[in-house]
């Protein structure tokens, strides 16, 4: 692999289980991923709601976890609502990845 190839994480939420548009969600990102170069170094789903509250998202928990940790450089992300739907959460969740050294790609 080559050393300059940005490691990419996916970020993919439906609020129902057995959603269709996760898979399409998903294969949209990993194309974008695929047309940028980028190596996806992981990919994460949840179901949940975007309103729910950022201690009830495993998911998205782990995300910012490994964002910490250094495991991948850009997220890629159909839509903003898909981090939160909540105002407030929503700038948490980005200021933690950003202070992490993360660019943050939607899509939409």
């Amino acid at each position: 692999m080559n050393d300059n190839l940005a490691r990419a994480a996916i970020f993919v939420r439906q609020a129902v289980e057995n959603d269709e548009r996760l898979e399409q969600e998903r294969h949209l990102c990993e194309q974008f991923a695929g047309e940028s170069h980028w190596h996806v170094a992981r990919v994460f789903e949840e179901c949940a709601s975007g309103m729910e509250l950022f201690d009830d998202r495993p998911a998205l928990l782990w995300m910012i976890y490994d964002a910490e940790l250094n495991v991948f450089d850009k997220l890629i992300v159909l839509c903003a609502e898909h981090l939160s739907r909540d105002g407030d959460s929503f700038v948490a969740i980005t200021n933690r990845l950003r202070r992490a050294g993360v660019e943050i790609v939607f899509l939409e």
